[in-house]
């Protein structure tokens, strides 16, 4: 009897871990797929992995998307339509959102769709000729030749980096543009 007991303690542990490990393996097989994508060396003695580095780092984020933008020479100030409000509205909201839907994973086609949408309205405020212009038809172009798989997290932070320099780029434009603009009710 106390043989048996034991072989069922040998047994039943490995097998309840071998359960437990295949659930958690169903569950996150994604999340894990997209990780292991990722994965650039192995050492298997020292038992280290080796991952992507993120193309660009947090300061230097952050010192682009603190840029000071000065309006380019190919667009005369009498060309952007500052009074095409829902054209103004829309261009911020696919932007916003665009960022959003590629933050959270979204397909490629959802991607692209946000991004026509973004240069649609960017052209019809009157930024045609600018870099944000080109800026968003490269990134059209790059997610049209990119298949699903390769829209991996360091190419999404990317994009995202991208989009949200355009988006600060215009609102330091309209800024500019609009005299005693104040951002906090103290100012």
């Amino acid at each position: 009897m106390d043989d048996l007991i034991l072989i069922i303690r040998i047994i039943v542990w490995p097998l309840m871990f071998l359960i437990l490990g295949a659930l958690f393996m169903l569950l996150f097989k994604k999340s894990i797929a997209n990780r292991l994508k990722q994965l650039k060396t192995i050492n298997a003695k020292k038992l280290v992995l080796g991952f992507e580095e993120p193309i660009i780092d947090i300061s230097t984020q952050q010192d682009l998307i603190a840029k000071k933008v000065e309006p380019t020479s190919k667009i005369p100030k009498d060309d952007i339509k500052w009074n095409k409000s829902g054209a103004l509205y829309w261009l911020g909201s696919d932007l916003v959102c665009t960022i959003d839907v590629i933050s959270r994973g979204a397909s490629r086609d959802t991607i692209i769709h946000g991004l026509r949408q973004s240069l649609l309205h960017l052209q019809e405020v009157g930024f045609a000729g600018s870099h944000m212009e080109s800026s968003l038809k490269q990134m059209i172009n790059d997610a049209k030749n990119l298949r699903e798989k390769d829209w991996h997290q360091v190419r999404r932070n990317w994009a995202t980096l991208k989009l949200t320099t355009i988006r600060n780029d215009i609102g330091k434009l309209a800024v500019d543009n609009q005299p005693g603009f104040k951002s906090r009710p103290d100012d």
